[in-house]
């Protein structure tokens, strides 16, 4: 066999690799046009092969993810390897796939960047796994702050009750028709005040338990922070903490399920919450701001705590899953794990600074929209 047949038959025996490869694997040109499609990307998207040839790789994602469909694109030119643990393509009936790509770039002889070569993994059964996790985290979460909140839904209560009693009282004044206007009205605004308190805690914490949210949505990033803040609250109150926050006064939006991330945060407050339980200074600080990167502009929010900190041998560790220096029966290990999950299908990362007697500060990276 002469040297150019060698050559011709281990083109063929790639080529085969490509086409039964379980993953779908497709090439893209410089202007985001399909040059190369295997079996299973045709199977998993429901084109034929010729319809995937030619199509733009904006028509296989939806929508909202257009963004950041550009900017990785600019990246994997820029970097040459790009990885996408978290994203959803369409299929030809217009159904949101769950998939995992990783992407390199190949470049020509000049340097100059001519194509793609991106290996797409259909992870719907592990994404549905992941969000069984996520709501039993989050239903273990609710049972908690239930728990936790039973004295902010007392106060409102017993005020409510206490502005009833006054209403009656007014209501022999009407018969009498010795009626204060102005009493009435600071009466009944006492009730609505109190009902909307324990309204909205009740829907946060529905909001924590839903398991329905699918479709990542647009939202204010001071909102899930704010949120999380307040289901904390109880627990803040009873271990004596204090808390500042920091919020930009302009909306941080972000790519994603608020849920989730009103968790993760929820997770980072209570665990800086048990970190200072014995000190003497117990102070939890929330800050969140913008900075630009090479990658695009991202959010940067970091909660401190004044606790007793990480010990050098356990931080390497700590987002283990199952990993908990907690006392027996105090802790299941899984609540860094669930928020460096969270924020990694958010496109999002997790980072930690700690000293033994010098406090923690959780550092949550989130991609801005926009």
């Amino acid at each position: 066999m002469n040297q150019v047949d060698r050559i011709r038959e281990n083109a063929e025996m790639f080529e085969q690799l490509l086409e039964r490869h379980p993953d779908a694997i497709q090439s893209v040109d410089s202007d985001g046009h399909i040059i190369y499609a295997n079996a299973t990307a045709s199977q998993l998207l429901g084109y034929t092969r010729e319809e995937l040839l030619g199509m733009h790789i904006s028509q296989l994602y939806a929508p909202e993810l257009m963004s950041l469909v550009k900017s990785g694109f600019l990246r994997l030119q820029r970097e040459g390897e790009l990885s996408v643990c978290d994203s959803a393509m369409l299929d030809k009936d217009g159904q949101r796939i769950a998939v995992e790509i990783r992407s390199f770039a190949i470049y020509d002889d000049r340097g100059e960047f001519v194509r793609t070569f991106s290996i797409v993994r259909d992870i719907r059964s592990v994404k549905a796994m992941h969000d069984r996790l996520m709501h039993a985290s989050r239903l273990a979460a609710v049972g908690e702050l239930a728990a936790s909140l039973v004295h902010d839904i007392a106060n409102p209560l017993s005020t409510i009750r206490l502005a009833g009693s006054l209403l009656q009282e007014e209501l022999k004044l009407v018969q009498l028709q010795q009626v204060d206007p102005e009493s009435l009205k600071t009466s009944l605004e006492i009730v609505d005040t109190a009902v909307n308190r324990i309204e909205s805690l009740v829907v946060q914490l529905r909001n924590i338990a839903r398991s329905d949210e699918d479709t990542p949505q647009v939202f204010d990033l001071r909102s899930a922070i704010r949120d999380a803040l307040v289901l904390v609250t109880g627990k803040l109150r009873k271990a004596k903490v204090k808390h500042e926050l920091h919020l930009p006064e302009t909306s941080c939006q972000v790519l994603g399920r608020e849920s989730e991330i009103e968790q993760a945060f929820m997770n980072l407050f209570s665990n800086a919450c048990d970190a200072m339980q014995g000190c003497d200074r117990r102070v939890l600080a929330v800050s969140l701001a913008g900075e630009d990167t090479a990658d695009g502009r991202r959010w940067r929010c970091q909660v401190a705590d004044t606790g007793s900190g990480i010990a050098p041998e356990n931080l390497p560790r700590i987002m283990e899953t199952f990993f908990t220096t907690k006392a027996k029966g105090e802790g299941t290990g899984l609540g860094l794990a669930i928020v460096q999950s969270i924020l990694r299908h958010h496109g999002g990362n997790l980072d930690v600074a700690s000293s033994l007697g010098q406090g923690s500060t959780f550092t949550v990276l989130l991609p801005a929209l926009g």
